[in-house]
């Protein structure tokens, strides 16, 4: 997902400075299907701005701190909004692990580093699992469905990669990953 789609989508629901578009940006969990980093969301306010796409609405000045600017979707960033969500739903799914891209060399780095490396995988997993956990638990009563099936896709897709790490790390440490001829005596997918 693109950073101008978070932002415009963001606006619809409420007039925002960019500050708070990050924070929202965190509480809704998009930093696991998006990079959030603070000069791409700058970068993409100016453009929206330049492009006519959002407008200030109020600049809050306070002697303490800096100015806040507040930013409104406009009609025509209502319009790129549609635009962008019919593109993004329009591409296919990925999986991008890269893991996958070392798995084939891994017995280059020593049986250990690599059990090493598999476990810290699986740890760090795991964690993934309880804060999606937690915030699906704690997300019943407020948020929409659909936020509800975002936190449950990854979820869900922790819980199957968990499972397929820990088949990887059990053959590591039976020194089984690169035999070759289907030692598992795998069945074709059907």
């Amino acid at each position: 997902m693109s950073m101008k789609l978070a932002i415009l989508g963001l606006l619809m629901e409420s007039n925002s400075h960019p500050y708070e578009l990050k924070q929202r940006m965190k509480e809704t969990s998009m930093q696991f299907y998006m990079k959030v980093q603070e000069g791409s969301l700058y970068y993409a306010i100016d453009q929206l701005r330049n492009d006519g796409c959002i407008e200030v609405v109020e600049i809050l000045k306070d002697r303490n701190r800096p100015d806040k600017t507040i930013y409104r979707i406009t009609e025509s960033g209502k319009a790129l909004l549609k635009d962008l969500i019919l593109k993004e739903m329009s591409k296919p799914s990925t999986i991008v692990k890269p893991i996958c891209g070392v798995l084939t060399f891994g017995s280059y780095t020593g049986q250990d580093a690599f059990i090493e490396k598999l476990q810290r995988h699986i740890a760090l997993t795991e964690a993934r699992m309880h804060v999606m956990k937690q915030m699906y638990n704690d997300a019943l009563a407020t948020e929409t469905l659909s936020e509800l099936y975002i936190f449950r896709s990854y979820y869900d897709h922790s819980m199957l990669e968990l499972h397929w790490l820990r088949q990887v790390k059990q053959e590591a440490v039976d020194g089984r990953l690169h035999e070759r001829g289907n030692p598992n005596q795998w069945l074709p997918i059907p």
